[in-house]
């Protein structure tokens, strides 16, 4: 639900003060009418043959329901939100409720208030004696503690989420199998996290969590909080499979992921840290639209075999509940797409929670609202429906309903029995009540509390027995296993060592990957210090010596496991040496490597390269199998690390670069890495002169030897530390025109780095022929010749300029906006019209200004007039121009293609074509007509700040502006226009600058003539690729909807729609309309005169602007039975004054105005059109299909 361009939020005018019922809210296809009733609803719904839907609660007894859980007893807590977007954050008036079916007839009948006074408490779980409840910036825990339902205490367990965006507030809360709470946060929501003073974790002076996209998780009785896992985008949705396996669904981005503790996932928007190997979805397809709430892996016999074992998803813009079945990939999943379970065919809607309750039924939670998208709410609070809410039960007709189970903590047999329960809500609150009856006795003091550990000793045998039972069942095993292993990880018994021993040993691969996680489960948690702090070094290398046994399993399953537990050890040699191990076994698998990379980063960012070169050498001998994933990330991050080194840069290239048997694609991508340092300075001076010494001989060997598969990569090093033989040789192949393009585009590349000189003959060569390079090829160039500093390249390239296709012209300026020497030549050919001031967006003309002196500034405004910083009034009547132009003008999107590839392809993906800088349009930021135009013209109304650009001045004096794709201590890189990157050593920054403004310029519309933008705008209104037969245009394109208001207060959020920047106070009979269509027109304002006497005012205050032509464009009609006059007043004296009224011929329905405003400019003038009536004052009605002020350059 994010948007093109760099920003999220449609313009607030557009919407403000309508009904909701009045315009078509984002991702619907029309108006959504008014809400059904419950009844109503339910008759509408369509689910698979043999299932019905049974209503379980409604409004009044919920409203706005966001979160839902079940308790041991049956019964359904719901939070309920009526504030809803609200940012700030304090008291509010949301509620936590708890409903009761009293009589068995399936229906809530009993409603309790367990909490009030809470904002927006978006997800809830309970617990280990009380409620968890997420209420950012706080996770609280409310108890009863007199039995009456209510919460009388209140304990903040951690605080510092976000509130910036509330609809990615921690949600989904969920007890795993491992015994801690999880919980989720979107993109958007950016948090710093600290415990509470309250919190026995508490340390004054903690640095806390800073983080947004994350999955975390607390422990209910220590009250630990750790980051689990970070990426994806706003998810919202956990759920467990049978095997204590993780998924989540998330919006925008692809659907469904499989969570594995420390990985790091793909994201929306912001950037990685640095060198993050991401991790994937496990979908290749989609579902309808992009918005899901909700996961629930559903395992119960109340439904057929057919639908178990199933992800059962809440779709909000689909109006539905899709499925997704798992198929094992590997240690993954990939999922498998099946029909949706459930269709609502009503766009209100909005199922935010689905759960299996204790009858083994599905329970899906239905917000219930005309808005989806968080952008409408915030555009128009007012406009949220708050007064309805649904709870919704789906039943297969052929399960007799039975009575819910109550399970009590007091029947520990029941407990244990219950985990192999066939409905998995049962077993999953037994395994929950279990590890409630064990953390309380673990962690108690026998003489202070009475306990005398008899029930854990009871418990934990009973366990092992079932786990060493072989006739039980898979799901038996599970769940016995799942509750020791959060026992182990607070205590040690004899049954547990021996347990851990059985299991290791097992040839069921679950039962050693259960042995893994047994023993390292105590290193997840503190028991009232850090986790094994003072552990001896022999527990450790027994720890090791067990992992390392594992590391070379045939289970992928095992291996996955031990990569995760090497966290667990203290040794960062021993870490190394594990994961190394276990890639080698690992083979092609996907998600293993990654996992192995994030924690192999960690030991190599903690300790520098020394542990894993060691490690490294055992491998050697098997040629590094099955590691050439991870060898150039390797050297990569040595490469980065301020404590590797020489000899150690030295030791990994002769292991696997320059060594007798280099692993040739490896090698090439170290030598790759190695000279990029050194072009981009991050490599230099005495560190650069140590590294050659340790390679220098054997590079300058290939150097000579041109038969050397490595020949090409160890030159172009070779010339990066300046070596003359190598230089000749780059530069004479740069210059070489019968070599391939990409080899004489690297070449340069090199050469421009190492000598400015032979940089400089070899652009010239370039320039002197820009048809013998791609635009791709081009990028590449323009962003080496940017390293350059010699002033003297700024003229050759204006030279060359027009031959450049337009679709290269901003990279082009992007280079000869780097710098104040090219800025100046820039400027100077504008001013001597060799180049078109017309070609430089505000984006550039804002990056010159941050360089310029004040002779040059000067200059800039004159020739440019002042660069605005924030949006005006003129980027609506943009938008109102543009709309005209789309309705009334054919499109082709076939050759909007070509102009989408000259003006959005540089930095935006649409169907796979593009470049990757800003978000990818294919399902971001056209969810309707009017959120595009807004934002296409507006692009910096709002810039989320994952989008706001950077613009960093090197102490060399050039200027780069970008989006930070990275950011470390030693360098930060940035993503510019064309997905080019450059690399600033830090140490080279003068300055860092945040921008006020979208890296995506204003003013697009000044790019394309109107056919253009019609051809474009028929390409980005269909949802799919113009070559596929399905795809159909967004609402609102076409289709209008006529609104009419007698209400003045809400005039201007129709008049807006056409003439931005003007306002009415009075308008006579029915008020003010737009009007689908009128006489041929689509897309017209319907005023009338207040009375015989009043004219009807149409008032702007406009800026005319100094230095342009400007002038006043209408298109004005009149009723075909009736005649209105207008007057055009400008600073009160008239300017126009003509009757309109139709005449009978075609010529005469509409009439076409013109005024020339560019006397006043300059100047802010009170422009006022008005109708007044002439003769039959009942029909008088003025009709308005443009009301435009537009400005040009003078010619």
């Amino acid at each position: 639900m994010r948007v093109f361009g760099l920003i999220v939020l449609i313009l607030s005018a557009c919407t403000a003060g309508l009904s909701a019922q009045e315009f078509i809210p984002r991702r619907q296809s029309k108006p959504p009418g008014p809400p059904l009733s419950p009844r109503e609803a339910i008759a509408r719904m369509q689910v698979p043959e043999g299932f019905s839907v049974e209503l379980v609660a409604s409004e009044p007894m919920i409203q706005n329901p966001v979160a839902m859980c079940f308790d041991e007893q049956g019964r359904i807590w719901i939070t309920e939100s009526f504030e809803y977007p609200r940012r700030e954050p304090g008291p509010g008036r949301d509620r936590i409720k708890v409903l009761e079916d009293t009589n068995g007839d399936g229906q809530a009948d009993k409603m309790t208030i367990f909490a009030e006074g809470l904002n927006i408490p978006s997800g809830i779980a309970v617990g280990h004696g009380g409620v968890w409840v997420g209420n950012a910036p706080d996770i609280l825990f409310l108890q009863d503690t007199d039995g009456d339902l209510k919460a009388d205490r209140r304990e903040v367990i951690v605080t510092g989420f976000g509130r910036t965006d509330t609809h990615e507030l921690p949600n989904s809360f969920t007890w795993g199998p491992d015994g801690w709470l999880y919980g989720l946060n979107g993109v958007f929501n950016y948090c710093h996290v600290n415990y509470s003073p309250g919190n026995p974790n508490y340390r004054e002076g903690q640095p806390g969590w800073k983080f947004d996209a994350a999955i975390f998780r607390i422990h209910p009785r220590t009250r630990e909080f750790q980051i689990f896992a970070e990426g994806t985008s706003n998810p919202w949705g956990i759920a467990f499979d049978n095997r204590g396996e993780m998924f989540l669904s998330a919006c925008v981005i692809d659907h469904l992921w499989h969570i594995t503790r420390g990985g790091y996932y793909h994201r929306q928007a912001g950037a990685y840290p640095p060198f993050t190997w991401k991790i994937e979805s496990i979908v290749d397809y989609k579902h309808q639209l992009a918005a899901y709430c909700g996961i629930e892996h559903f395992d119960s016999e109340a439904y057929p075999e057919a639908y178990r074992n199933k992800l059962y998803m809440g779709n909000i813009h689909g109006n539905c509940i899709n499925v997704d079945g798992l198929a094992r990939q590997g240690a993954s999943y990939k999922g498998v797409k099946h029909d949706d379970f459930l269709t609502a065919n009503d766009v209100w809607f909005m199922p935010v929670s689905q759960k299996t309750g204790p009858e083994g039924c599905l329970y899906v939670l239905d917000w219930y609202d005309r808005y989806h998208c968080y952008q409408d709410a915030n555009a128009d609070p007012a406009g949220v429906d708050r007064g309805h809410g649904r709870l919704y039960r789906i039943r297969h007709l052929a399960t007799p309903r039975p009575s819910p189970v109550v399970l009590e903590k007091q029947n520990e047999g029941g407990l244990l029995g219950s985990l192999g329960h066939s409905n998995q809500h049962i077993r999953n609150t037994a395994r929950r009540l279990l590890q409630e009856i064990l953390f309380e006795e673990l962690l108690s003091t026998p003489q202070a509390d009475g306990k005398d550990g008899g029930k854990t000793r009871r418990i934990l045998s009973a366990l092992a027995g079932m786990i060493r039972d072989d006739s039980l069942s898979a799901t038996i095993h599970q769940g016995a296993l799942s509750v020791l292993i959060s026992a182990a990880a607070l205590a040690t018994s004899p049954e547990l060592s021996e347990l851990d021993a059985y299991l290791a040993r097992h040839g069921n691969p679950e039962f050693r990957r259960a042995a893994i996680r047994m023993r390292s489960a105590r290193a997840d948690v503190s028991v009232g210090q850090s986790a094994d702090a003072d552990a001896p070094s022999a527990s450790q290398q027994v720890l090791f010596d067990q992992l390392f046994e594992f590391a070379r399993d045939e289970s992928r399953d095992v291996l996955l496991q031990t990569a995760i537990a090497t966290s667990s050890l203290h040794s960062t040699q021993a870490r190394a040496e594990l994961l190394l191990t276990v890639q080698s076994k690992a083979g092609d698998d996907e998600l293993i490597p990654r996992i192995v990379w994030r924690r192999l980063e960690a030991v190599l960012a903690e300790q520098g390269s020394e542990a894993v070169i060691k490690a490294l050498e055992s491998h050697r001998a098997s040629g590094f199998a099955n590691l050439d994933r991870l060898l150039p990330r390797i050297t990569e991050r040595a490469l980065a690390h301020p404590r590797t080194t020489p000899e150690q840069i030295g030791q990994l290239f002769s292991m696997f670069a320059i060594g007798t048997h280099p692993k040739l694609e490896v090698a090439r991508q170290c030598l790759n890495f190695l000279a990029e340092r050194i072009r981009n300075r991050e490599l230099a001076g005495e560190s650069l002169q140590q590294v050659r010494l340790q390679i220098d001989g054997a590079i300058l060997e290939i150097v000579r030897d041109e038969r050397h598969p490595l020949h090409r990569e160890s030159v172009l090093l070779a010339t990066s530390w300046k070596y003359p033989p190598a230089l000749e040789l780059a530069e004479r192949w740069a210059s070489d025109k019968t070599r391939p393009a990409d080899g004489r585009v690297a070449a340069f590349d090199a050469v421009a780095a190492a000598d400015e000189s032979r940089g400089m003959r070899v652009l010239k060569e370039f320039l002197a022929a820009p048809q013998g390079l791609s635009p791709e090829q081009w990028r590449t160039a323009l962003n080496s010749a940017g390293r350059m500093t010699d002033a003297a390249l700024a003229q050759p390239v204006i030279t060359a300029y027009p031959q450049f296709p337009p679709t290269l012209r901003p990279a082009v300026i992007d280079l000869l906006t780097q710098r104040k020497s090219w800025g100046n030549a820039f400027v100077a050919a504008v001013r001597g019209q060799q180049l078109s001031r017309e070609d430089i967006n505000a984006t550039q003309l804002r990056r010159l200004l941050e360089i310029a002196d004040e002779p040059l500034a000067a200059e800039i405004i004159g020739l440019w007039g002042k660069v605005r910083d924030q949006p005006q009034v003129d980027r609506q009547r943009a938008i109102a121009r543009a709309q005209r132009i789309i309705r009334t003008i054919p499109g082709d999107p076939h050759r909007g293609i070509l102009v989408y590839n000259r003006i959005c392809g540089q930095c935006h993906k649409l169907h796979g074509e593009g470049a990757d800088v800003g978000p990818d349009l294919t399902r971001n930021g056209r969810n309707n007509f009017a959120q595009l135009l807004s934002n296409v013209f507006d692009p910096n109304l709002v810039i989320g700040e994952a989008y706001q650009a950077r613009t960093i001045v090197t102490e060399d004096g050039r200027v780069v502006t970008g989006l930070v794709a990275e950011d470390n201590e030693a360098r930060v890189v940035l993503k510019l226009q064309g997905a080019k990157t450059v690399t600033i050593p830090r140490d080279e920054i003068e300055f860092m600058k945040i921008s006020d403004v979208s890296l995506m310029p204003e003013q697009l519309e000044t790019q394309m003539t109107e056919q253009e933008l019609a051809d474009l705008f028929m390409l980005l209104t269909l949802d799919k690729h113009p070559g596929d037969q399905a795809a159909v245009q967004l609402a609102g394109v076409r289709e209008l909807e006529t609104l009419e208001t007698q209400d003045p207060l809400r005039y201007e959020s129709l008049i807006v729609q056409l003439a931005p920047g003007f306002i009415c106070n009075a308008s006579g009979h029915r008020g003010i309309a737009w009007l689908a269509e009128f006489r041929g027109r689509r897309g017209v304002l319907r005023t009338h005169p207040v009375s015989p006497q009043q004219p009807c005012e149409l008032v702007s205050k406009t800026q005319v602007p100094a230095g342009k032509q400007t002038r006043l464009l209408l298109e004005v009609a009149s009723h075909p039975q009736a005649d209105w006059q207008l007057r055009v007043v400008i600073n009160g004296q008239p300017a126009i004054t003509r009757p309109i009224a139709d005449t009978g011929t075609p010529d005469s329905e509409w009439t076409t105005l013109e005024l020339d405003l560019t006397p006043y400019a300059g100047q802010t003038i009170t422009l006022s059109l008005q109708a007044h009536g002439l003769n039959r004052w009942n029909s008088e009605y003025a009709y308005w299909s443009q009301i435009d002020i537009q400005s040009t350059q003078p010619e």
